[in-house]
């Protein structure tokens, strides 16, 4: 427990292992959410530079010792340390996130069934990491989204001009994203603690950013659609669509559950893109372009700007 931290510590400082001290205090025994002054060291640290692989540089040292406390069987230690990944993904540095996104994802299978006192954070725990393995293959895949520490803007720009073929490689791979974070167990009691909260609202600024950027792909594979090839492009934009309006129905039980837990999320807008296009839709797939002109009011593909902010 607590005193094994300490005694850590102090070797790690009689051998002048900073890194190891800050790591092993920002993930702590202690029941409450990693300390900011040391998440806010660590993201300094890795702009430090140095080769991950070398155990001794700044990079190599934090990522040796987080992924060493991902390995612990005490939850709140693993549930710290997916915490401060989650901040790493999003606020460091860019380099270091693409690497442990291309090399280092099997450090998030993570296990705290041995621990008798993580019965009712497990289910949390685990789907938390199962999530942020995901955020770890988008971010391979398809290269998002950018860390804030590499640009500040609107996310969904990027799905305002990029090619079809774009949409039909990078939506899915948001939608799986996002439909991980369906299986995040939020309505849990055990949301509500200090420990807990945290990673709550950073996922949920994920899933802001993750669902505005999937509407704003979507609507351009909508307002594009009756002018796909309708019998080779159009079968695609057509499964999309209707994978799009499956995971709608999920979105609209979980933003509830959401805003419950946290009056101050900005829910988005799930109305922004009509789902009575499919009948039409199936009948341009199998008939191809027909005389009649679609209306273009039956769809929507403005929506409201949101904030992406930390």
């Amino acid at each position: 427990g607590k005193w094994k931290d300490t005694v850590k510590s102090l070797k790690a400082e009689a051998k002048s292992d900073t890194w190891k001290v800050v790591c092993v205090k920002a993930t702590s025994h202690e029941i409450g959410p990693p300390k900011g002054k040391h998440v806010r060291a660590i993201v300094q640290g890795l702009t430090a530079g140095g080769s991950i692989s070398n155990r001794w540089s700044p990079t190599g040292s934090i990522f040796y010792h987080m992924r060493k406390r991902l390995q612990e069987k005490s939850w709140i230690v693993v549930l710290k340390a997916i915490t401060v990944f989650h901040h790493i993904f999003r606020d460091a540095n860019e380099n270091f996130t693409s690497y442990v996104a291309r090399n280092g994802r099997g450090i998030f299978k993570v296990n705290v069934y041995g621990d008798h006192e993580a019965a009712a954070h497990t289910p949390y725990i685990t789907s938390y990491a199962q999530y942020i393995d995901q955020w770890c293959a988008m971010k391979s895949y398809i290269n998002f989204p950018p860390t804030k520490a590499s640009v500040s803007t609107d996310f969904g720009i990027r799905f305002q001009t990029m090619p079809i073929e774009g949409l039909f490689k990078e939506l899915p791979v948001i939608m799986d994203s996002i439909n991980k974070i369906f299986d995040i167990n939020i309505s849990s009691s055990t949301t509500n603690s200090s420990a807990v909260m945290p990673s709550l609202v950073m996922i949920l600024k994920d899933l802001s950013y993750l669902w505005e950027s999937l509407t704003e792909g979507v609507a351009q594979v909508v307002d594009r659609f009756f002018e796909l090839e309708h019998d080779t492009v159009a079968p695609i934009a057509l499964e999309l669509y209707i994978r799009y309006g499956k995971t709608l129905k999920v979105a609209e039980k979980f933003f509830r559950i959401a805003k419950d837990h946290n009056s101050h999320w900005p829910m988005p807008r799930l109305d922004v893109i009509s789902m009575d296009l499919q009948d039409s839709m199936e009948t341009y797939v199998k008939n191809g372009p027909q005389s009649e002109q679609i209306a273009a009011e039956e769809y929507s593909t403005e929506s409201e700007p949101e904030d992406f902010g930390a």
